[in-house]
């Protein structure tokens, strides 16, 4: 493509993402509510434990007690998405990775496209359709930051499609990278969702052109991700492997009925309805909503009915997603199988496995718009008509499902209380009727959440929203029973002095020792590390260190062996990378 055309095209995708997110940047300056609350939280904790204390931000001290933040599946901070947040603030951050990762998605699915031989203009299809549908809007309007992880999957297609033809170290390395991405930004639930799909699609490919090296490709890849992101599975898989999410099925998460596979396919793909209401918050919707309209369908019902074996893989891997989305609407439910299988049983609702659906049907309108512009002989007019099908596709897209960030920060900010100390807590969080109070649209209660402006406060709120469901054992001011953040059981024994900061507990003491309490909830990974070396153990689920007679200054530090081993098999694993593609650069320079 020229440097012309290209520019061009940047310019008109840049235009069409303003419009789609014209009520992100409307509400530039609020906050959101319900996930967004919680994953805001997240990335200001983590912020602050950079900027404000200068430490790694592995625990997290500001939920329920204290809980591990380097094993949190949704924690963010050695993925791409974090810089933002860190150099410019959480909200301002946020902000921009929506725009940032929309624009990767679209970038991804066009040059996925466009190796499989498709037209410029049928490659902007793909991406707006992919990009514009309403998975990415329903997700994002509604706090699953972790979704912007999937503006990562075309470029791991696109590797696995390189694979076929040809094994090389780059694009092994390549797609690694782009699959360890995906696991940074969206844990190991998109992991588990994208990994099902890519497997369907390499199984088909390897059958289809009767080669074994898809499926190598896929093995090497998601090898090579698991290592380069073990810097994040590792405390994660350390912390569920503690506190097991078991989540029952819930395949219409939030339905007041429950459809069959007609009226799941009709709300999925062409119900305008999903966005055309602010206040309607429905979890059904926003889990099964993929709002693409008419014209993409039946281009991509064009390639399956003229180009069937050609986009076999992109029909069999988009036809099992779909399978799976459809839950027990589907005449066999196959979802429920899946379900069941070791890993999976984490995954609540079937209807997630969308996305891919959605990027099938991208691929084959493309495909489709190929077809329909080769049956018209005149080449001006197919033209004509290809971008005519394009740009009404693309407004159709825009407006529909950008109303669906009406409701994404509709929370003006609110006033709170200068930053104090870290040890205060609230019991619960005082702002969420204050959420609901101020909102521009209805905000759903939602008792644990509110964390965000406490957090602002540098207050930790110990009823707060969970993904994983560790106990809370520590105790606020307000609770009966609360004794201060540091106690002796014993008399004769007295705390002078407690400092928390998120990664360190400084606490100074005096008189006959015994057993020194703390309000912090236990975890394995706090250790000593004063100039006296104390046992640290767990009573009733806090921390506890046995302290010698005499004044003291006791100091524990949260170090899990879980991320520092994480982080050297990461970094081991990419300068081993480095190095094989050094080394294919040289071969290639030399033959």
């Amino acid at each position: 493509m020229e440097r012309k055309h290209a520019i061009n095209l940047v310019m008109a995708f840049a235009v069409l993402d303003l419009i789609f997110l014209r009520w992100v940047f409307a509400h530039f300056d609020n906050w959101g509510f319900w996930d967004w609350d919680y994953q805001q939280s997240l990335l200001e904790v983590s912020r602050s434990a950079i900027v404000d204390y200068g430490q790694l931000p592995l625990w997290n001290a500001y939920f329920g007690g204290g809980v591990s933040l380097a094993g949190n599946t949704l924690n963010h901070v050695y993925a791409p998405s974090f810089l933002p947040v860190l150099l410019l603030g959480t909200l301002v951050g946020i902000k921009l990775c929506i725009f940032i990762y929309l624009a990767i998605a679209q970038a991804g699915s066009f040059l996925l496209a466009r190796s499989r031989g498709l037209g410029p203009l049928e490659a902007m299809l793909t991406a707006i359709v992919f990009s514009l549908g309403a998975v990415y809007a329903h997700k994002l309007a509604h706090g699953q930051f972790e979704w912007i992880a999937i503006a990562w999957v075309p470029f791991v297609l696109l590797a696995v499609d390189r694979i076929g033809h040809a094994l090389s170290a780059r694009t092994l390395c390549g797609g690694s990278i782009f699959f360890a991405l995906i696991i940074l930004d969206g844990g190991p639930y998109q992991f588990a969702l994208f990994g099902v799909f890519l497997g369907i699609y390499v199984l088909v490919q390897a059958i289809d052109e009767r080669s074994a090296k898809p499926l190598a490709g896929f093995a090497a890849i998601g090898t090579g991700a698991v290592l380069l992101a073990a810097i994040k599975l590792l405390p994660v898989f350390e912390l569920v492997s503690r506190y097991p999410r078991e989540t029952t099925e819930d395949p219409f998460y939030g339905a007041p009925f429950q459809p069959d596979a007609i009226d799941l396919l009709y709300q999925m793909f062409l119900s305008r309805a999903q966005a055309h209401d602010p206040a309607m918050w429905m979890p059904y919707v926003l889990n099964v909503g993929s709002y693409v309209g008419v014209v993409p369908l039946l281009l991509a019902l064009l390639a399956c009915a003229v180009a069937f074996r050609k986009n076999v893989a992109w029909i069999a891997s988009g036809g099992i997603a779909l399978w799976l989305s459809l839950g027990p609407a589907a005449p066999v439910d196959l979802w429920h199988l899946l379900h069941g299988l070791p890993g999976f049983s984490m995954l609540r609702v079937p209807s997630r496995f969308n996305v891919y659906v959605l990027l099938a049907i991208a691929m084959l309108a493309g495909a489709g718009l190929q077809i329909l512009r080769s049956k018209i002989t005149n080449e001006k007019h197919a033209q004509l008509a290809c971008v005519a099908i394009v740009v009404a596709v693309a407004a159709n897209l825009a407006f529909v499902n950008g109303d669906i960030f009406k409701v994404a920060f509709s929370v003006p900010p609110l006033e709170t209380q200068a930053r104090g100390d870290l040890t205060q807590h609230y019991a619960y969080s005082p702002f969420i009727a204050r959420y609901q109070e101020t909102a521009l649209y209805p905000v759903h209660p939602n008792w644990p959440s509110g964390s965000f402006p406490a957090v602002l406060e540098n207050r930790g709120v110990r009823w707060a929203f969970k993904t994983v469901p560790f106990p809370s054992h520590a105790l606020s001011r307000e609770d009966a029973g609360y004794r201060g953040e540091a106690f002796f059981d014993a008399a004769g024994a007295k705390v002078n002095r407690f400092d928390l900061t998120p990664n360190r507990v400084r606490v100074e003491t005096e008189g006959s020792g015994g057993l020194l309490r703390l309000n912090i909830n236990y975890d394995p990974g706090w250790k000593s590390v004063g100039d006296v070396s104390l046992s640290v153990a767990e009573f009733d689920g806090t921390l506890a260190v046995s302290i010698p007679e005499g004044a003291q200054e006791v100091v524990l530090a949260y170090r899990p062996t879980s991320f520092y081993a994480g982080a050297v098999v990461s970094f081991v694993t990419l300068l081993a990378f480095a190095v094989a593609c050094r080394r294919s650069v040289v071969r290639e320079q030399a033959s």
